[in-house]
């Protein structure tokens, strides 16, 4: 079950990989904050800041790969 502290799932994406591990992100206007499944658990809600150096458009890919 996804702990509401880790990340909110209103609004949210899920990707599912291969694996059928899924990965939850949420765009929150200047970051995404995201969690990854394991065998047992949802990691604990990361956060990547986007900006100048990493745009929307690089950064959501790059956390849809961790579905894969």
């Amino acid at each position: 079950m996804l702990n509401q502290e880790a990340l909110s799932m209103e609004g949210a994406r899920v990707v599912v990989g291969n694996d059928l591990r899924p990965v939850v992100y949420s765009v929150q206007g200047d970051h995404i904050d995201y969690v990854v499944a394991s065998q047992a658990q949802w990691s604990v809600r990361r956060t990547l800041q986007v900006g100048n150096e990493l745009t929307l458009d690089q950064a959501i890919p790059l956390i849809e790969n961790l579905a894969r």
